[in-house]
């Protein structure tokens, strides 16, 4: 059994690796509360006489090898340890479990308390100490102050050596109103020390803790920043969540009506999770989660994650499920002193002004949406655009953008805004968005335009920090070198319309100097960018901004991941200015980075309705003939062969033939079968089915399709009236057929039920027949066309479920979003929920238009996204054998913070599974406390050595995971096991032979020879394909390899944070046998979003460089958890091109969305290009499809030219590029002629 260790950071991102030693001593107190132990501290030094005592942060005690060296030196002679532990027993559990050896072998007294005032019975059970003496001791700690201090370290004496036994427990006020100087005051008193003339009052809540341990300067800097503008009402609680305490707080917000509220407190108030308000939050005001920080200002100046381990569980990711804002770092834990008595340093919280001043004008400018009628309210909307053309502005994944501002511009007329001239449909706004200045850096303007004089740009830059400055001119040059700078005037994509502004946001800079900036991951922006913002801060003097959609490149800019200084880009350039973000539901990922490092505000939308592809054109031709060819089969083998052969040349001729992975060696059987098989995949495909609008819910053909969607998966428990609807009704008629695992394309062999045959005249054949006619039932029952027998008791609770409660939810979802930017404009708070893909079961994300959070990250991996991941490596193993032969060695598996958070950790857990490693849960929490390493023996197989290239933001969010895979892999290492069996110990055995000559010590050989964990530089973001493909500065797939390595080779792991080592990178790339990249959803595919490519393509780009072999690219599909799909790429490729990018069915509705639809057809075609440019692996077949649907086909032709007519041009070009680079070879021998791009 192993523990994942958690550590303090110095001031180089290493971990402290030298073990903490203190003498021996009769007594031994450990904490993970530094109030607790600077409390005891001086009650220690104030009494006369006192047996040995030291006290112990826990957090010097996280190492397993920590705890071994202090308990065999420090504890040998200890009479008494008490332990007092936040969190339970997870949360240091193999502490606990040597200090109970400990106890047996030594005789001395062990004691085990909670770190709050919830009894814990697990602890409890483990103490040697029991009934009223525990009791008594625990209620020192409760009620906390100076005078129980003492009476408890006197109690301990009257328990060991026979002392008098002291007073009880004194207690102590658990609610108190606090002021500088007097400590506890009246309500009476408070309000002697308000201001009058002030009209709003802001509450500050904090644990009693730091007033009893008389650590309240930061709460005193608060409250006299706070002062200029506000009254405060300062609250102190040993515990919010207790009741008695939590009605006193309640009773004095009410009594106040505070307008915000700031939080000091860390984890989450609600006690179930999906309760969806808190003390804080009644009366609809805001709640802002400031941080009290265990770093020093010294550690967290020079730390590029800004926040250690514990205090992302406790000040963000906790707080955020009670939808608060998440801000700054108001206080350090500086070093007091060293007391020689108990041989502990002291700290205490020092105030931190930059965030103490950051907090208050951020609360200040949130409430100033009070004051101001709608009328004087200004709103600032900002689009992005990338890539950075006039034919990609309004990027929203999922969303049309441009139809959403409509709407939500429209309502803001109806609430009396200030609106001048704006544009009265989706059309106009873009055409004249595109009329302006845009980041097109040749543009032509045609109308007016806002702009920024230097002189006003200099005044404003000079705000910003010496460091920023310097780094933007050594980048950048003066602002008079600027390409958007004409006649001293800056020109910003910005325009105005009375009290709304609209802008576009600007590039981050790739495209200005493109080829000496595309190795820079920490690449600054430019001057145009903070003329931008400038702009909207200083001169329109915006209120608030709203970045409408996924996502803008604000919060990926360089910079600490959390907790921002000065010095961080987001924070120099946002400042303070409130931020709104309408957020695609499904993607907590990167909506979290906004939340974390810009404070924004989400409020969620609706994903796009889904359908099936279904078949069209020579599908459908194809599907006749294979009908046709087994009915003859039966009866008329001559008809027969002539079918067969017809097949054969008809799918040979349109490419379907090579899309089905027929081999050579494959019999005429085999090679129908499989065409079988790839149609009836297709036509069971899940695509969108158009794009969603903000703030209006799906109707008609779009809500049923989404109702089908989300009814034909299991739901929660899978249970009841959560089971899917097409077994729901498979079992109502006794069909006894599993409708989810079955194999689709296999005859079927029950009973054809009246009620399903009558629904289709296609033949009846296999089982993807039988499937489509339980969903053609399924969406007749959910429209209301067929009447349900009374005895379909399991169909009949499953559409209950659907009509009463998520079809309720759905037709709500519109109205909410809508209505809750609304109450975020008048300074109200809105709901928190959940986040997650509605169509994969995660119904409880429903009605959106509420204020995300993601998940618990000590609770990952979930036993559900282990059971998930454990099966589709083994199902990956046994694909790999059955194509190569022989057992793989080595795969590179790219993993997501975002997918992370939606599936609980699916990838993780794939990769756990494939080195040989299992997580450990607490049976109590559910939380991840350790890692165990299967045996080979039980594995029943060699394991596989897996490098993780993660993302930035899941190195930001979940350092426990990369601790616990790296943990795993130093066991792994050590194990006596041969190459055969461990590829991961001889790999890295061959390794150090590497770098022994190299001039390093053992140890770092060792640590260089084991890194198996990769990202991005500290506090960037991306894989570094994206401005090469988009800019077209690449010449052959080894330049993306080459970026790709360049950008990806920053090693993490329990000990290191970032450090960056080509050589260890690349010599883990060449080894790889496979590249893997698992989908967890349909709501969203690969030629939707530049990530998959970038990730998947460019790592297996750069094994081929490297290794001079291709990998086989999986692309693993985890939409269906029950139904785990092992995929490659070419075949996933194939599916979406023509299920989807191809599909009729979606270019109609995507045509229905003007601009934004021809966005879409033309990011297809940008996506398919750059998976062409990297992996090789998009047949030409594939472009001539997307040419023929998107060129050739005169109606999609003309609605792209009517609404989007740069897409039109850039489709053209990216054809003619893709021909110029020979990655397509076109069948048409005219199709030049078609490529002509009018001037």
């Amino acid at each position: 059994m192993h523990i994942v260790t958690s550590h303090r950071h110095d001031s180089k991102n290493h971990e402290k690796s030298e073990y903490f030693v203190q003498e021996t001593a009769d007594i031994i107190f450990l904490s993970s509360a530094d109030t607790e132990i600077s409390l005891l501290s001086k009650s220690v030094n104030e009494l006369d006489t006192y047996p040995s005592i030291r006290l112990v942060n826990l957090l010097n005690l996280s190492e397993t090898k920590s705890i071994d060296n202090y308990i065999n030196k420090t504890l040998s002679k200890a009479k008494i340890v008490i332990v007092r532990i936040l969190g339970g027993k997870s949360y240091w559990n193999y502490g606990i479990e040597k200090l109970i050896e400990h106890q047996m072998t030594k005789k001395c007294d062990v004691i085990f308390f909670p770190g709050d005032d919830k009894f814990d019975e697990q602890l409890y059970a483990l103490s040697s100490i029991k009934g009223m003496k525990y009791k008594e001791l625990w209620s020192y700690f409760i009620e906390g102050g100076a005078e129980n201090a003492s009476n408890l370290l006197k109690y301990i004496s009257y328990l060991q050596f026979n002392s008098p036994k002291p007073a009880s427990s004194k207690k102590i006020s658990p609610v108190g109103i606090y002021w500088p100087k007097k400590n506890e005051i009246s309500s009476v008193e408070l309000e002697k020390n308000w201001n009058k003339s002030r009209k709003h009052v802001i509450a500050i809540t904090f644990y009693s803790a730091l007033l009893q341990s008389g650590q309240t300067e930061v709460i005193d800097s608060l409250i006299f920043e706070l002062q200029k503008n506000y009254n405060c009402l300062p609250i102190y609680a040993k515990s919010f969540k207790d009741k008695k305490n939590a009605e006193l707080t309640t009773y004095l917000l009410q009594e106040y009506s505070p307008i915000s509220l700031i939080n000091l407190t860390g984890f989450s108030l609600k006690e179930e999770r999906l309760s969806n308000t808190t003390i804080f939050d009644t009366g609809e005001r805001l709640v802002f989660q400031a941080v009290l920080s265990s770093m020093s200002e010294h550690e967290w100046s020079h730390s590029s994650k800004g926040m250690n381990d514990r205090d992302i569980i406790m000040a963000i990711s906790l707080p955020e499920i009670d939808g608060r804002i998440i801000t700054k770092t108001i206080a350090f834990k500086e070093k007091i002193k060293f007391d020689s008595i108990t041989q502990t340093d002291l700290v205490e919280y020092h105030p931190n002004i930059f965030g103490i001043k950051y907090l208050c004008n951020l609360v200040k400018k949130w409430g100033d949406l009070i004051n101001l009628s709608n009328n004087q309210k200004k709103i600032f909307i900002s689009l992005a655009n990338y890539p950075n053309k006039d034919s990609r502005i309004a990027n929203g994944v999922g969303l049309d953008t441009p139809n959403s501002i409509i709407n939500f511009v429209n309502r803001l007329k109806r609430e009396d805004y200030q609106i001048e001239e704006f544009p009265n449909n989706a059309d106009k706004l873009m055409k004249r968005l595109i009329a302006g200045q845009t980041n097109n850096l040749n543009k032509n303007v045609t109308i007016d335009i806002q702009s920024l004089s230097l002189k006003d740009y200099k005044k404003f830059y000079k705000k910003l920090s010496k460091k920023v400055r310097n780094e933007v001119e050594a980048r950048w040059g003066r602002i008079e070198d600027d390409p958007f700078v004409e006649h001293d005037i800056l020109k910003l994509p910005i325009q105005s319309f009375g009290n709304i502004a609209i802008g576009i946001q600007p590039a981050r800079g790739y495209n200005i100097d493109p080829k000496n900036t595309y190795h820079s991951p920490d690449l600054v922006p430019p001057h145009f960018y903070f003329g931008y913002y400038f702009w909207l801060k200083y001169n329109f003097r915006t209120n608030v901004i709203i970045q409408f959609g996924k996502h803008g490149n604000l919060e990926w800019l360089p910079g600490k991941s959390l907790s921002l200084s000065e010095n961080c880009y987001p924070e120099a350039i946002l400042q303070s200015t409130p931020l709104i973000y309408p957020f695609i539901v499904n993607d907590p990922g990167e909506g979290t980075q906004a939340k974390r490092r810009n404070a924004a505000v989400i409020v969620d939308h609706l994903t796009p309705s889904l359908t099936n592809a279904d078949t069209y054109g020579e599908l459908i031709e194809i599907e006749i003939l294979l009908d046709e060819y087994y009915e003859a089969y039966q009866t008329d083998q001559n008809r027969a062969k002539n079918i067969r052969d017809q097949i054969i040349e008809l799918t040979q001729s349109n490419g379907l033939y090579a899309d089905t992975m027929i081999e050579i060696e494959d019999d005429t059987e085999t090679k129908l079968n499989k065409i079988d098989t790839y149609l009836c995949e297709i036509k069971e495909l899940q695509i969108r089915d158009g794009l969603h609008i903000f703030g209006k819910s799906p109707k008609g053909n779009e809500l049923n399709n989404l109702l089908l969607s989300i009814a034909k998966i299991s739901r929660n428990n899978g249970l009841l009236e959560n089971q899917p609807i097409t077994q729901a009704i498979a079992d109502d008629i006794n069909l006894n057929f599993n409708s989810i695992n079955c194999i689709k394309s296999a005859p079927y062999s029950g009973s054809k039920k009246n009620c399903l045959a009558q629904l289709s005249k296609s033949m009846w054949r296999t089982n993807s027949d039988t499937i489509e006619r339980l969903e053609l039932l399924s969406e007749k029952i959910l429209k209301n066309d067929y009447k349900i027998p009374s005895n379909w008791k399991n169909t009949i609770s499953v559409i209950n479920s659907m009509n009463m409660d998520i079809k309720i939810r759905i037709k709500e979802s519109g109205k909410n979003e809508l209505n809750n930017i609304l109450n975020l404009l008048e300074s109200k708070f809105i709901k928190p929920g959940p986040s997650g893909a509605p169509t994969r079961g995660k119904v409880e994300v429903l009605p959106t238009g509420k204020n995300f959070y993601s998940i618990d990250m000590r609770a990952l991996p979930t036993r559900t996204a282990w059971s998930i991941g454990a099966l589709s490596a083994d199902l990956l193993i046994k694909d790999f054998y059955k194509r190569k032969g022989y057992f793989p060695t080595h795969f590179g598996l790219s993993a997501w913070g975002t997918s992370n958070m939606r599936t609980g950790g699916d990838d993780i857990s794939q990769a756990l599974a494939l080195i040989g490693a299992k997580p450990k849960w607490d049976n109590v929490s559910g939380r991840v406390n350790g890692f165990e390493i299967i045996p080979i023996g039980k594995l029943s197989r060699p394991r596989v050595d897996v490098t993780l290239r993660i993302s930035g933001f899941f190195r930001d969010a979940f350092p426990n995971l990369i601790n616990l895979f790296d943990q795993a892999v130093q066991e792994i290492i050590k194990l006596d096991e041969s190459a055969n069996d461990n590829p991961i110990r001889a790999a890295h055995r061959k390794d150090i032979e590497y770098f022994k000559d190299k001039k390093f010590s053992d140890t770092e050989v060792h640590r260089l020879a084991s890194y198996r964990v990769f990202s991005s530089m500290p506090g960037s973001y991306g894989a570094g394909l994206q401005s090469l493909i988009d800019e077209g500065i690449w010449k052959t797939s080894d330049d993306l390899a080459d970026n790709y390595i360049n950008w990806g080779s920053y090693a993490y792991g329990i000990d290191n944070y970032g450090d960056q080592n080509k050589k260890i990178f690349t010599m883990k790339l060449e080894r790889l046998e496979a590249v893997i990249q698992n989908q967890d959803n349909r709501e969203h595919d690969i030629l939707d979003s530049d990530d998959y490519y970038q990730f998947h393509g460019g790592m297996g780009s750069a094994v081929k460089k490297l290794s001079g072999r291709k990998p086989i690219y999986y692309h693993n599909d985890h939409s269906k958890p029950q139904d785990i799909k092992i995929r490659t790429l070419d075949e996933e490729l194939s599916k979406i091109v023509r299920g989807r990018a191809v599909n009729p069915k979606w270019i109609n509705s995507i045509m229905k969305h003007g601009y934004k639809g021809a966005f879409e057809l033309l990011a297809t075609l940008d996506y398919l290009y750059a998976y062409q440019a990297t992996t090789g692996l998009v047949k030409d077949h594939h472009f001539d499809l997307l040419f023929e649907s998107y060129i050739i086909n005169e109606r999609v032709n003309n609605f792209i030219q009517k609404y989007n007519p740069d897409a039109l041009s850039d489709m053209k070009m990216r054809f003619l590029d893709a021909i110029e680079r020979k990655l397509w070879h076109p069948k048409r021998n005219d199709t030049l002629n078609f490529l002509r791009i009018e001037k």
